[in-house]
């Protein structure tokens, strides 16, 4: 006999944890997050009991009570990782629960903000932090926000965060941009500037697929006369060389035969080398078939609207 054992299943559904300070991200500057904070913490003050009931503006005591939660709010989802990398060259030390750098100008007669300044970990908080004083300061650069910065606070990777924010100014990248440096335009080809009957110098391509109503597919014959601006579309049912033959006959009956034609490296041209079948040679006498290198039909269509302007 087998002995039966019970078997308890256990389902865990683990949810990670959210940090609390990006719930601050719903305000879309630096200001508003202060004041929101400090409204919080005045509504929170205002529903214990016995207590003193604020109902004016907010003070600059609340703003900064306000603000130095915020900075402890920040640098309790710092990790204590990171923050081991600058031990062994950097002093920390805390202040009203808040972690603080403790630099070499402790003897000067400087402000205490300056020589023991708060430490801002990169956060999405400290960089709507930084666009503010970016835009305080008129869009100054990074050797003028950098320096008004760490005049109370000290980022870990400061340049670097606050070359990231930078990037992201709009209007600083507009003014900033380089202009785009024309590129001389090539001479033409002699096939596109002597003076020709229409469509006596081509060029064909292909565009598509397209879907017709039976649910077929189909492709656009292109034909393009290289040298005023011109164009004629023919549909063609299959791609193939054969298709494109029926479509380049309709052309011919239509606008006159080709002396010359320009064509890409395509598939129907490639096909047993188009321009030498007998049935080629034999309906299309007299045209000479000549591959692009490289010219396409929006290059050939600009270039004829150029001349055609002119």
């Amino acid at each position: 006999m087998i002995e039966r054992r019970k078997t308890v299943v256990v389902n865990l559904n683990i949810e990670p944890k959210e940090n609390s300070g990006n719930r601050f991200l719903y305000f879309s500057s630096y200001p508003r997050i202060i004041r929101m904070t400090a409204w919080k913490l005045r509504f929170s003050q205002n529903v214990r009991e016995n207590s003193y009931k604020l109902t004016k503006e907010l003070s600059y005591e609340e703003i900064q009570r306000a603000e130095e939660t915020l900075i402890r709010i920040i640098q309790s989802e710092w990790s204590s990782d990171k923050r081991e990398k600058y031990t062994q060259t950097i002093q920390f030390h805390e202040e009203n629960k808040i972690l603080k750098v403790r630099s070499r100008l402790i003897l000067g007669q400087d402000p205490e903000d300056f020589v023991r300044p708060t430490v801002l970990p990169d956060h999405p908080i400290v960089r709507r932090f930084i666009d503010y004083a970016h835009k305080t300061l008129h869009h100054a650069g990074v050797q003028t926000t950098l320096p008004h910065l760490r005049e109370r606070f000290w980022i870990p990777w400061g340049r670097r965060v606050v070359k990231e924010v930078f990037r992201k100014c709009v209007t600083c990248r507009r003014y900033t941009s380089k202009s785009v440096v024309p590129v001389l335009p090539a001479p033409l080809l002699v096939d596109r500037i002597n003076r020709v009957y229409a469509f006596e110098v081509t060029g064909a391509d292909l565009t598509g697929p397209i879907c017709l109503k039976g649910g077929k597919k189909a492709w656009i014959g292109i034909f393009t006369f290289a040298i005023y601006l011109a164009i004629r579309l023919e549909l063609v049912t299959y791609l193939s060389t054969e298709a494109f033959m029926q479509a380049m006959r309709r052309f011919f009956d239509r606008r006159g035969r080709s002396y010359i034609m320009y064509a890409d490296n395509g598939t129907f041209w490639e096909c047993q080398d188009f321009s030498a079948l007998s049935t080629v040679k034999k309906l299309y006498l007299n045209v000479l078939f000549k591959r692009s290198n490289g010219i396409s039909i929006p290059q050939l269509r600009h270039g004829m609207e150029v001349g055609g302007k002119e």
